[in-house]
């Protein structure tokens, strides 16, 4: 017999209720959220490398970018112990960071500078 994923043959599948197979599509489910999640961790690496190498490419010496210094995924778990007045700081650093990618995206396509007061 032929195994489809999760260890269920074809005829399982096919001689399943639909309630039945609710946990494996469950599974499933979680599965692609997880491998989103990754991709998009990997996505903000390259456009840091990407922002990095552009900016230096164009600034020389006066480039102010920088990579990721360590693993984005461990700094944001890494709630621990924070005061909520830690917390506020780093949800507004990270707001910051977004409205930063949104002006070197719009400096990429050529559009007016993005002012940030």
């Amino acid at each position: 017999m032929v195994t489809k994923g999760y260890g269920l043959t074809i005829d399982d599948i096919d001689w399943s209720c639909p309630a039945e197979l609710e946990p494996y599509n469950k599974a499933h489910a979680i599965e692609q959220k997880e491998q989103d999640e990754q991709l998009w961790s990997m996505g903000i690496y390259v456009e840091s490398a990407v922002r990095t190498a552009i900016d230096r490419s164009f600034n020389g010496k006066k480039a102010t970018s920088k990579y990721t210094e360590e693993p984005i995924l461990q700094t944001l778990c890494a709630d621990d112990g924070l005061t909520q007045e830690e917390r506020d700081e780093k949800k507004l650093k990270k707001m910051i960071l977004y409205e930063e990618q949104w002006a070197i995206n719009d400096r990429m396509r050529g559009l007016p500078e993005t002012k940030i007061l």
